[in-house]
């Protein structure tokens, strides 16, 4: 299946209609309290939560944020669909997150800006980070990458094993040299 963006991080309240728009629809105590991974029932819920207390990598839940472009965007929302698929869970509750993946760009210096703030208050829990997009593609060697897990623009199509080393306590750099 393919997945967007929406169809990951929308509240179990929003659904899909058949033309692809969000609308409100009406649900229960119960379904509200589910993850927002789609088609997720209460037991898969229990089985992750066990998951997250053995370490088990591909179990947690991602926090992603993306500054810039139509086309970050549109990487975030890959990388997001790729770690579903791997098992990871995503959610739009910074303090839900067991990681955080944050997609930068270098068009305007405000996104940089909050890019490198977010980082910071990223590194304060003691949760991976792992940050995609320009800003570390442009600057490969920089020291402010010491400690986070990086994935150059060309190598997104790695971040489940970035997450999964980071959850094992790895920092990696995934760059193309060419």
């Amino acid at each position: 299946d393919d997945f967007d963006m929406e169809d990951i991080i929308l509240p179990p309240q929003v659904e899909r209609t058949r033309k692809g728009r969000a609308s409100q629809r009406k649900v229960d105590e119960e379904e509200q309290a589910q993850t927002v991974q789609k088609g997720e029932t209460k037991e898969d819920k229990q089985l992750r939560e066990e998951a997250k207390k053995t370490k088990v990598p591909g179990s947690q839940t991602i926090y992603a944020r993306t500054w810039g472009c139509s086309h970050n965007s549109s990487d975030t929302e890959f990388m997001l669909g790729q770690l579903v698929e791997h098992g990871y869970a995503v959610t739009d509750k910074w303090d839900e997150a067991d990681a955080y993946l944050l997609n930068s760009c270098t068009v305007k210096n405000p996104s940089e800006g909050k890019l490198y703030n977010l980082i910071g208050k990223a590194q304060d829990t003691g949760k991976p980070v792992v940050v995609s997009g320009c800003v570390p593609q442009g600057d490969k060697r920089n020291k402010k990458w010491m400690g986070l897990s990086v994935i150059g623009t060309e190598e997104i199509q790695h971040v489940n094993y970035v997450f999964d080393e980071a959850f094992k306590g790895n920092t990696v750099h995934v760059f193309n040299e060419g």
